[in-house]
């Protein structure tokens, strides 16, 4: 580092200047190091082996490791190799590259682009290769789909393939099909999901290959991550993120699962790079791009749109009204109608495809299916005693049609539910991304920097983004569940966060460059290679299962289910049309295994034993060509009714 001295500033001037970057982070690095200390204390004195055995098997995935690194930057503080400066001479032109701004592309953002779309689709591929309990058992991306809610998304995918908004659904006795998530009511037979997935998943479920349109949602969310970490701090700070948002294994996980979550992440991030562009160039056309994403991701999960959009709206609100001085009002105009006139086009389809559905512009099919079948899983405070209440003033017939074994298992949100989810949802969304420590660590860094002044994250840019995760967290407050592996409410969150870690990393490199002292930045380093490495790699007996492998056994066991199921009735009724009615496991509230496609017109249909509302006689005369079955999901025993 120069010796020279600037002029007008005092030698204590300057070192406070040096000096006051690091004040951030020594409070970040004080507060990390008690926060697994705790953790850490509390697994040695419990351990049977004594310390050693504790600290070295069996560990603690989420902190020990980081412990190490930790210390290690504590260790590495004043270090400062002699090479450094040669170091830094001969990689002059990589940090060169590394700190260009947005507007200055070169081959390096095109090979950028092309190693993160690798890492991005590897790392989903690799997911879904794991085996579901162990070497010699299915893939996890060899079995059928485990959650209610994805085969609602593939039947409204199939709807419309079909060239159909809905279907009719049976003529003479629809309730032997009524379907977890999907509205079955006045002829309507379809998702009661928004229409943006099931758009989405349509050319891929086609093809035959519905999850590899998740795997495109989450390759084109890396891309913009790493298009939004350029346009706001340059080109380092865009392939870090870009970077960690392929390999995290949540993203990597869930682009495995047909949820609504990729395809509105994708169009988030979309619309999160060309607002941002359109920022800086002032070219109306980047907004209409950026709107395009937002409505997006509004038909796919209209709160958590808003949630995400709302930062971005009330700054281009601010300029709006404000303007610059220099511009013609006639292109600030022109810009906020770019944005908004595919949301307005959005909500145009919205109301059009409500009431095709509902025959309401404004009712949406998620609201007819929660107040005719689980109305205590709703939204806000108070649920479960307001679902009551709904459910006293239904007749006798309204209230059999409850999916009871379902809704049951609801939770009554108050305030000390609430704060405990919000607890588990920033937890694991550190776990499922960056990592706990490092989470944690970026929170303080932002957050005492801005405190201090010392500007970790430059630029009023960054502003929308972190309100975006407080936006998105706020707004699902008011919902009981935490939600799939505590999460997934906040998954939008994921991306977001990777862009906050990577602003926050580059600017520890660039502090840790100036002053001539690597060992702090090679120690977060370490912190950033933990979540991958104890994610994706066994390592026995330090750690096993890694943290996807056991993902992989949750997931899969009721995947597993529903292949037994299906291979069970294939084995009875073999290639002749049949009807397996199923009497449902009142204790199992996840799995539910009557699922058909939606017109109702393959070999094999499965239905609900309810011979108090469809009596077996019935059943027989209104399915003369099918032999029928019946399936005890409690006992697990299938006999057949008639051949």
């Amino acid at each position: 580092m120069s010796d020279s001295k600037t002029p007008g500033i005092s030698d204590e001037a300057g070192r406070g200047g040096r000096l006051r970057p690091w004040l951030s982070w020594s409070i970040a690095w004080a507060m990390a190091l008690l926060f697994v200390l705790r953790i850490e204390w509390t697994g040695w004195r419990s351990a049977p082996g004594g310390v050693i055995e504790a600290a070295l098997i069996g560990i603690n995935i989420d902190t020990a490791p980081c412990l190490w690194c930790l210390v290690l930057g504590v260790l590495l503080a004043g270090w400062r190799p002699r090479r450094l400066r040669v170091a830094r001479a001969r990689g002059h032109r990589l940090a060169n590259w590394w700190t260009t701004p947005a507007g200055r592309g070169g081959v390096g953002v095109g090979v950028s682009v092309i190693l993160v779309a690798i890492v991005s689709l590897g790392s989903s591929v690799h997911v879904a290769s794991r085996p579901v309990a162990g070497p010699g058992t299915p893939e996890l991306g060899s079995l059928p789909p485990g959650y209610h809610d994805e085969y609602s998304y593939l039947f409204q995918a199939r709807t419309f393939v079909a060239g159909e908004w809905t279907n009719p659904g049976h003529p003479d006795a629809p309730r032997l099909f009524d379907q977890m998530h999907v509205l079955n009511e006045n002829g309507v037979f379809a998702s009661r999901y928004f229409p943006g997935v099931g758009a989405w998943m349509a050319p891929f479920v086609a093809w035959g290959k519905p999850v590899w349109g998740h795997y495109l949602a989450g390759v084109l969310t890396a891309i913009a991550v790493l298009g939004i970490g350029r346009e706001l701090a340059g080109n380092g700070v865009g392939l870090l993120a870009g970077l960690l948002t392929a390999v995290a294994p949540g993203m990597a996980l869930f682009s495995n699962l047909l949820l609504s979550h990729h395809p509105t992440l994708a169009g988030a991030t979309v619309f999160v790079y060309w607002f941002l562009r359109m920022q800086r160039t002032g070219i109306p056309g980047y907004g209409l791009l950026a709107g395009m994403g937002l409505s997006l991701a509004m038909l796919c999960r209209p709160l958590t749109a808003a949630a995400v959009g709302l930062p971005f709206g009330c700054w281009l609100a601010w300029w709006w009204i404000r303007g610059d001085g220099h511009e013609a009002v006639r292109w600030r105009h022109l810009r906020v109608g770019f944005v908004a006139s595919p949301l307005v086009a959005g909500l145009a389809v919205m109301g059009w495809y409500n009431h095709q559905l509902t025959g309401d512009w404004t009712t949406t099919p998620y609201q007819v299916f929660t107040d005719k079948y689980t109305p205590r899983h709703v939204y806000g405070f108070d649920n479960v005693e307001r679902g009551e209440q709904r459910i006293a003033g239904m007749d006798r017939v309204e209230r059999q049609r409850v999916l009871h074994h379902y809704d049951r298992w609801a939770e009554n949100l108050d305030a000390e539910l609430a704060v405990r989810n919000v607890v588990s949802r920033v937890v694991e969304s550190g776990k499922w991304t960056v990592g706990l420590v490092a989470l944690l660590m970026t929170s303080v860094v932002v957050l005492a920097g801005f405190l201090l002044g010392t500007a970790p994250l430059p630029g009023s840019r960054w502003l929308p983004v972190v309100m975006a995760i407080l936006c998105v967290h706020l707004v699902h407050v008011p919902y009981w569940y935490a939600g799939i592996m505590d999460w997934h409410y906040v998954f939008e969150t994921a991306p977001l966060w990777c862009l906050l870690v990577a602003g926050v990393t580059v600017r520890l490199w660039q502090e840790a460059g100036r002053v001539g002292r690597p060992g702090v930045a090679l120690a977060w380093l370490g912190l950033l290679l933990v979540t991958p490495v104890t994610s994706y790699l066994d390592f026995e007996p330090v750690w096993a299962p890694s943290r996807v492998d056991a993902a992989v056994n949750n997931v899969g066991f009721a995947r597993a289910r529903h292949a037994e199921f299906r291979k069970r009735v294939s084995r009875r009724a073999g290639s002749d049309p049949a009807l397996v009615l199923v009497k449902p496991d009142p204790t199992d509230r996840h799995i539910d295994f009557v699922v058909n496609k939606p017109m109702l017109d393959t070999p094999l249909l499965v239905g609900r034993y309810i011979p108090k509302v469809v009596p077996m006689s019935r059943v027989l005369n209104l399915f003369p060509g099918r032999r029928v079955f019946v399936f005890d999901a409690g006992r697990g025993d299938m006999r057949e009714i008639r051949r």
